[in-house]
């Protein structure tokens, strides 16, 4: 059965394959730790649900996944931040766009690129790429 806990695992799971390629430190829950950057965190964000019989309904399950850099210049300038950060999100978009089932886990996935933002944190300043990814399941009512 799909639950959020079970698409949360294969989200992070889908993560954690590309995690060296994609040059990703750290994956973590959604408090941002003190560590190496970039920080990917993944948590739930909506859900809602299209009724198509009495007997069925297509639940889409929604998950923010944000790619965190801290900015800071002895570390890198913002322009080389911001490249980062883009090629993490492009390399997290590219792996869901080539399992769009999360190896089964939903029926289809649709990633979003976000916008660009600023957070503070406990480090200081950190930049933010926010994606969001929407995970299809068609369920069958009891």
């Amino acid at each position: 059965m799909t639950t959020y806990s079970s698409l949360h695992s294969a989200i992070v799971a889908k993560i954690t394959s590309i995690k060296t390629a994609a040059k990703i430190q750290q994956i973590a829950g959604a408090d941002l730790p003190a560590g190496e950057w970039p920080l990917v965190t993944v948590s739930p964000s909506d859900n809602e649900n299209d009724y198509y019989t009495t007997e069925s309904t297509m639940r889409g399950y929604g998950f923010n996944i944000k790619v965190k850099h801290v900015t800071n210049k002895e570390v890198l300038d913002l322009e080389d931040v911001d490249g980062v950060l883009m090629a993490v999100a492009d390399a997290i978009i590219d792996a869901f766009d080539n399992d769009e089932t999360l190896g089964g886990a939903c029926h289809i996935s649709q990633p979003v690129a976000g916008p660009f933002d600023f957070e503070r944190a406990a480090v200081g300043e950190v930049r933010v790429v926010l994606l969001k990814l929407k995970c299809q399941v068609h369920k069958y009512l009891t």
